[in-house]
This record gives structure tokens, sequence and C-alpha cells, in this order.
């Protein structure tokens, strides 16, 4: 379904031309469904792929400055010698210890920014194109006057807000922590606490842009999932794959008998130290464990049970990622055949 343009209140001034074909896409998106770590082999021989849909989204451009007053306290730390008596060994030891000076402080800031607001309905759409587009970027000269003639292939999403609306809900946030960054950077000292401040905006412009974007829809086991990418740079992407459970759980298994393991080990270090400090003599106890003849053995213990650790903790590691390359082997074959046999008609 494709929008017929009618009305200019909705419409841009500006828009960023696609440059990713569909077919580019395409590959692009099953690209990225045939990897991830846990990612099931037949997500593409099993999944389905039900729409690939290409979008001019809309965003408000807020190019501005901004002015701040901030109070702080700012702590400056400094470090003292100090002595200390040791129980353990029987007497003072010097340590260093750190104070804070906290002095008051203060200063005003003023900077720019440049702001991207979504300001499509919030639809079915929206939990996928809302934050996607406000991270959008482009190349000076790349933004042209906007003309009909490059929706043709693709859904135009109106203008459906304000600018005043979308500043206060989507666009004012982003500017708070540009805003307040820079105050936080400006504060002297070595820490700060109480920090308060007020901020000013003011818009020098504010354009309304159009930016392309390409999203696919797939279904696998009954589970919808989806793919989203940038219109003009294909590296600029994000989406959801579905996760074979057998392999996490069998994973989540290796992984339990390690931590088993560590808490056999933290239980019977406990038990050592407990044996040590209960024992009559100490000394006799600690002769009898590793000094007489026997000494050989306990000490052979030790290794062989923390080097167990350490030996279970590799053997669960190589085996994770055994199963991890060979599920990527296994997708990168049937990905192979799906770039061969070309985009799907139905897409």
């Amino acid at each position: 379904m494709k929008n017929k343009i009618d009305d200019n209140s909705t419409l841009p001034d500006l828009i960023l031309p696609f440059k990713i074909s569909k077919e580019e896409f395409y590959e692009i998106a099953i690209n990225y469904l045939s990897h991830g770590d846990y990612t099931p082999v037949d997500i593409l021989t099993n999944g389905t792929l039900e729409k690939i849909e290409g979008f001019y989204l809309p965003v408000y451009f807020y190019n501005g400055t901004y002015f701040a007053n901030w109070a702080a306290s700012s702590g400056y730390e400094r470090y003292v010698k100090v002595k200390k008596w040791s129980e353990t060994q029987n007497k003072y030891v010097t340590k260093t210890k750190t104070i804070t000076d906290w002095m008051p402080s203060s200063g005003n800031i003023n900077g720019s920014f440049g702001i991207l607001g979504y300001a499509g309905l919030d639809d079915e759409f929206y939990k996928y194109f809302a934050n996607f587009s406000e991270e959008a970027t482009w190349k000076s000269g790349e933004l042209i006057n906007f003309n009909e003639k490059y929706c043709k292939s693709y859904n135009l999403v109106r203008f459906a807000n304000d600018i005043n609306s979308i500043w206060e809900c989507r666009a004012n946030s982003q500017a708070d922590e540009i805003s307040k960054s820079e105050i936080i950077n400006r504060i002297p000292g070595d820490k700060y606490e109480d920090l308060d401040y007020d901020v000013s905006y003011k818009w020098d412009s504010v354009s309304k842009i159009s930016l392309p974007t390409w999203i696919l829809f797939y279904n696998y086991n009954g589970a919808k999932y989806y793919f989203i990418c940038d219109g003009t740079d294909k590296f600029r992407n994000k989406g959801e794959r579905p996760v074979d459970k057998s392999i996490v759980t069998e994973i989540e298994k290796n992984e339990k008998q390690l931590l088993n393991y560590s808490y056999f080990l933290l239980i019977w270090f406990i038990w050592g130290i407990i044996s040590y400090l209960t024992a009559d003599n100490p000394e006799l106890w600690r002769e009898n464990h590793y000094s007489r003849g026997d000494g050989g053995f306990w000490y052979l213990r030790n290794v062989a049970i923390f080097g167990g650790y350490f030996l279970l903790k590799y053997y669960i590691k190589k085996k994770k990622q055994t199963a991890i390359t060979s599920l990527k082997d296994e997708r990168i074959m049937i990905l192979e055949s799906f770039k061969n046999s070309g985009m799907p008609k139905n897409l």
C-alpha cells in the first residue's frame, strides 16, 4: 500500500533518497538472520519471510543552541597516611586513607545541538521506527528538496504531530542529555554531588525530513520477528533473531556443572580454614598435612582439585565454541543456497 500525496501540511521539506535497493536489502536481511551464536539452523528453511517494505520516516530536525546555569558541590580527594593497630600482626601498621574536601562550585555553559524527533503516528510500526529514525545521519549535500517522484515505490509516513509536541515528548530529553553531559564535564574536582541546574533552549531552525528505511517481517515457529535497516547505510541496522533453545539449555547445563564445582571448591576451602583454626595445635595440623611424609599427597590433591576446575572450565568453553561454530557453518551453507536462488517473488 503506497500513500497518495495530497496534503502539504503532512509532507516533508527535505528527503534523503534510498540508496539500497530491495534486492540488496533482502541479501542484507538473510545475512543477518544467518548469524548469531544461538540462531536455529533452520531459520531460513523453516522461517517465513512475510513481507519487505520500504518507508520514508518523518522526523523533525531541531538545530539550535542552549544556555545553562549550574551549581554543585565539588569533591577534591587527598590521601593521608594513618597508623592503625593490627590484631593479626600485633603491631601498628601504616595505611593510606582517602579524604574528600568539599567546596561549592558553579558556572554557566552554552553550546549547540542537532536533534531528530520522530513525528509519525503511534501505530503498529512506532516501536520499530521511532528510536531507529532518531539515530540517523547523513552527509552534507545528501538531503534534497522533497519531490513526489521519490516515493513512487515506497510508503511515505506522514507527519502526524506538530513541532512543539514532538519536542516535548521526544527531542527535549535528548537535548537535556547533551546539556547535562557538558555540565558534568565542566564541574571541577574528583567527584561531585548536589548538582542543580536550569537550561534554556533556542531553535535556530526546524526542518521536516523524510528518511529512508527498509523493514522485513518474518515468522518462525509461530513467533513474529523483524529486521530494520537504514535505506542509505547497510551497516546501520537492528533486529530480532529466534534462539535455539536446545543449544542454550545444553550450554546452561554445562555451565551449571562448573558452578556446582566452584561451590564444592569454596566449601572445601572453607572446611580447610575452619579445620585449621579450630585445631588444638594449628602448627601441628599444618605440619601433619603438608610437612610430613604424606605432605606430597596433600599438595597433589590440591593441584588435582583446583586443576580439575580449570580443565572442566576449558572443556565447557571448548564445547560451547564448537557448538556455536557448527551451527554457524550449517547456516552459512543454507545461506549460500538462498543467495543463489534470489529473492522470493512474493516479497
